[in-house]
């Protein structure tokens, strides 16, 4: 897990946000309050002076998640062992975001990640040369993927959502995303980028997919 130290203080975070949002607390219906403290409360977590970042945090935990269930069917459904389809799983993720992500930025000048693009163009080509590294039947293994490949992405979704990014069109009944947190972060291993500024509510399209 990546996280960054950030410069407002616990305290204030909070406070902050709600002077924010007092202009317009008579208009919020419940639902629209009840995402708000989700994001504000998602947003002030600190282990210690470190800032726990959303979509970072979920991002990791997605690609745990799917590591282990993947290695889980596989040691069920077959005399393979679980631990090399980890194992797998664990270095295509390492070299995703070493080096294809910062290719991508570099020659594309794409900084934001894609699900589908990206599994396509790197994930399933470097997981289908692990597999065969570590003596995994193909078919196996991306069938095992395929299962499991959700998982990252509920929860990889879910971090958007708390993070601010890949939100939906502007909509009366939404989530407000305060200014205080839509900055860039960077992390030992991955950056993270919000979405651009709004002043209005948005969508929060990632919670439907």
């Amino acid at each position: 897990m990546t996280t960054m130290e950030s410069s407002i203080p616990k305290e204030s975070f909070l406070n902050l946000n709600m002077i924010e949002f007092s202009k317009e607390t008579n208009r919020m219906k419940p639902f629209n309050l009840f995402l708000d403290k989700i994001i504000i409360k998602a947003n002030n977590v600190y282990v210690g002076k470190t800032k726990i970042i959303p979509y970072i945090f979920f991002f990791y935990m997605g690609g745990i998640l799917m590591a282990l269930a993947g290695s889980a069917f596989i040691e069920i459904q077959s005399e393979y062992r679980g631990h090399l389809y980890f194992l797998a799983i664990a270095l295509s993720g390492l070299l995703y975001e070493i080096f294809f992500t910062k290719i991508k930025a570099k020659i594309f000048n794409v900084l934001t990640r894609s699900y589908l693009q990206d599994i396509v163009i790197f994930i399933i080509p470097t997981c289908s040369l692990f597999f065969y590294v570590v003596s995994i039947p193909l078919p196996l293994g991306l069938d095992t993927l395929g299962l499991t490949l959700p998982l990252f992405l509920c929860s990889t979704r879910i971090g958007c959502f708390l993070s601010g990014c890949c939100y939906g069109i502007a909509a009366k009944n939404g989530v407000f995303y305060p200014k205080n947190m839509m900055k860039p972060h960077k992390g030992l291993l991955q950056n993270y980028t919000p979405g651009k500024m709004v002043a209005t509510r948005v969508l929060p399209i990632q919670l439907y997919e």
